[in-house]
């Protein structure tokens, strides 16, 4: 069940760590009130924030169906516990459902390690280093065909899955999860 949050809510949780804020500011400027507003959901413990400006409902639901039924999938992948110094990292994960253009503009999105991808472009990303502390967000291109969406998503989740359970990121293992998740 979706709830909507009041744009308050979903600002006052990225502005949690000062510094964060200021380093998506120019990000949360491109958002519309409506995709700043998002909607919420709670899976295995944690508040999802899904923001967008979705054509459709229909595109909002399956957006949202899919990041839940990933977080679960995930949980049966990974059924390693979390090291026990492992605390408040399944606080929030908020995930913005924007223009792939908008992910791709360096002056918006300079937080981000371009480094990371050879300075290429890209239609996905994850971020734990300027979320506010025990939060994550993961960015996914909405100028995608939806399998390469759905794909994304899968891949993202559990980058946040391995934030979640004080993992290292590991691309390699979010390949694995690609494939076990479609068999």
């Amino acid at each position: 069940m979706l709830t909507l949050l009041g744009c308050l809510g979903c600002l006052l949780a990225h502005s949690v760590a000062g510094h964060t804020e200021d380093k998506y500011k120019q990000f949360y400027d491109t958002l519309s009130n409506e995709a700043k507003e998002g909607s919420s959901e709670s899976i295995l413990g944690t508040t999802v924030y899904i923001h967008g400006d979705f054509s459709s409902k229909e595109e909002q639901v399956f957006v949202t169906s899919k990041t839940k039924a990933y977080i679960e999938l995930a949980s049966q992948f990974d059924k390693n516990e979390p090291p026990t110094y492992c605390t408040n990292h399944n606080d929030a994960l908020h995930l913005y459902f924007v223009p792939r253009e908008t992910i791709n503009n360096r002056s918006i999105m300079h937080f981000l390690m371009w480094s990371k991808w050879d300075n290429k472009n890209i239609y996905r990303a994850f971020d734990s280093t300027y979320s506010p502390a025990g939060t994550a967000t993961i960015f996914v291109s909405s100028t995608h065909p939806r399998t390469d969406i759905d794909l994304t998503i899968k891949h993202e989740i559990y980058h946040y899955w391995q934030f979640r359970t004080c993992r290292e990121l590991s691309e390699p293992e979010a390949y694995k999860f690609e494939g076990f998740m479609t068999k």
